[in-house]
């Protein structure tokens, strides 16, 4: 990634969104700069994997937006408000926190395999929600409150599933070792799954 003057931010903030775009994503659709904030109709996946920060304001993807693997993103600021469809940062593992990620998103949800995530520092909305061996991970709190699936499994640090209030597929529980009570499990419709009792139908 080159280096970008600063001025191009304060001065001429359409040529630095759109130098910034054609130098670290791949664009399948169309979009448009409107009060320097990115509207994309279609699906945007992040290509340079160096980057340690969003330094652009997305609003709105209809489609997917594909942030992972960008391990040195330490923060998800620059990220669109909505995603029509699913929403990727898994494998980015600098991240501490998930402020900055979207509020609503229509598919997948993904934060997994972020192994310093500490907390999710936002309220989420998603269909659905993974955030698969997120080690340090210690609470749920911020979740989406009502999905169709939500997979917390490998997930050694927190204590209890507090977060969801109903999950309306599976929720998988697998390799949650510290989770010690039953008290704050959401209404599940379909299955848990966990190591010690497999799947169990609801």
């Amino acid at each position: 990634m080159s280096i970008l003057d600063i001025d191009n931010l304060v001065n001429d903030n359409t040529f630095f969104i759109e130098r910034w775009l054609k130098e670290n994503c791949e664009i399948d659709g169309t979009y448009i700069i409107k009060n320097n904030e990115v509207i994309i109709s279609g699906t945007i996946v992040i290509t340079n994997y160096g980057i340690t920060t969003i330094p652009i304001q997305f609003k709105t993807v209809t489609e997917t937006f594909d942030c992972n693997g960008c391990v040195y993103l330490t923060s998800l600021k620059g990220c669109p408000e909505e995603v029509g469809g699913d929403f990727y940062c898994y494998g980015c593992t600098s991240l501490t926190t998930l402020e900055g990620a979207p509020r609503e998103v229509g598919g997948w949800f993904s934060c997994s395999y972020c192994f310093n995530l500490q907390y999710f520092g936002t309220n989420i909305k998603a269909r659905n929600f993974d955030c698969r061996d997120c080690f340090d991970l210690k609470s749920l709190d911020g979740c989406p409150e009502e999905t169709v699936e939500f997979d917390c499994s490998g997930c050694v640090s927190i204590r209890s599933i507090k977060g969801p209030k109903i999950v309306n597929g599976s929720l998988n529980l697998c390799g949650c070792h510290n989770v010690c009570s039953s008290e704050d499990m959401p209404i599940v419709r379909k299955h848990i799954l966990d190591e010690f009792s497999g799947i169990q139908s609801i």
